[in-house]
């Protein structure tokens, strides 16, 4: 075997090569190239600052100090700062890295990637990232050259609770921790929807009085065809462009559940309205076009009794 076709990943169960593009009937793009998403994006944004009300000041969290130990933490400096990336590209660790949706949307934005890091312990997840980053070098081949993903699942242990420093070591120097101040930053967390608990609550005010006000995104509102609401902290601009951009995203009316599924199988006729702070996607007696979440567990009512998540399968039934 030649250096050429030596495979991209270097797992005995993966047999993935450079030289074929995984695609599939189903997969239906939301933009016809990354340069046009790049363009909506950018439109936006510049619609979103010249509409936009800002505050007279900006908001700061909270002064107060958390001690912990024998070391007292100051709140983030959440002021909005311009950055840009380096020409020689970005280090990508990718942490819970799912099926490296998180290096499609830097690929998708343009950005040179010169290393990934990808963590993830759930096989599954682990054999579609594998399909996933074939298809991405086959679609971003400048920027995501073969030598930035060989071997990007044993770079760091699949489980993250073993990561130490040993490990560290490994993939060279990860300067995350001792930094005074990192120059930008985007969180992600899970909402508390309809989570009444008080201890819980206290907790989100907690939070925010430390690293500031949060936007809620909905992946379904931007096209996606499940429902996927995350709470995102960001000093790349401020929250109320972000949020304004968000807002002005018109969703592509053909962008059904049923159009991503196969030809025997299809979703419920929508019997109960989204409801806010979800994006309000789905309407009564309409097509679904979002399925309640990504993803489904032993317990989710979405996925059993009936619930809005099940499929028909006219092959079953």
């Amino acid at each position: 075997m030649s250096t050429d076709d030596t495979p991209v990943y270097e797992d005995v169960e993966e047999i993935v090569s450079l030289a074929v593009a995984v695609s599939s009937s189903l997969d239906v793009p939301l933009w016809s190239s990354w340069q046009v998403l790049q363009l909506e994006a950018n439109r936006l944004v510049k619609k979103a600052w010249s509409e936009a009300s800002l505050p007279a000041e900006p908001e700061r969290a909270s002064a107060d100090r958390l001690v912990g130990g024998s070391s007292a933490l100051s709140p983030l400096v959440t002021t909005p700062i311009a950055w840009e990336y380096s020409s020689e590209g970005v280090c990508l660790l990718d942490l819970f890295g799912g099926i490296s949706t998180g290096l499609a949307a830097v690929l998708q934005s343009g950005i040179l990637v010169r290393r990934y890091l990808y963590v993830e312990k759930d096989e599954t997840a682990r054999r579609v990232s594998s399909q996933h980053v074939a298809q991405l070098m086959q679609q971003f081949p400048s920027l995501l050259p073969r030598s930035v993903v060989r071997g990007y699942k044993k770079a760091l242990p699949s489980d993250i609770s073993l990561l130490g420093a040993p490990d560290l070591d490994r993939v060279g120097h990860i300067d995350m921790v001792q930094q005074t101040r990192s120059p930008t930053y985007i969180m992600e967390n899970v909402p508390l929807l309809d989570d009444t608990r008080a201890q819980l609550l206290a907790s989100v005010h907690q939070v925010r009085a430390w690293i500031g006000s949060v936007v809620l995104l909905d992946a379904a509102r931007v096209g996606s065809r499940a429902h996927r609401a995350r709470l995102w902290w960001t000093n790349l601009l401020p929250r109320e462009i972000l949020r304004h951009a968000y807002d002005s995203v018109q969703r592509d009316p053909t962008l059904t559940v049923d159009s991503i599924l196969d030809v025997f199988r299809h979703s419920q006729v929508v019997r109960v309205a989204d409801r806010s702070p979800m994006a309000l996607v789905n309407r009564v007696g309409q097509p679904r076009m979002a399925l309640p979440t990504f993803v489904s567990y032993p317990a989710s009512h979405a996925y059993r009794d009936g619930g809005p998540g099940l499929l028909w399968d006219s092959t079953v039934h």
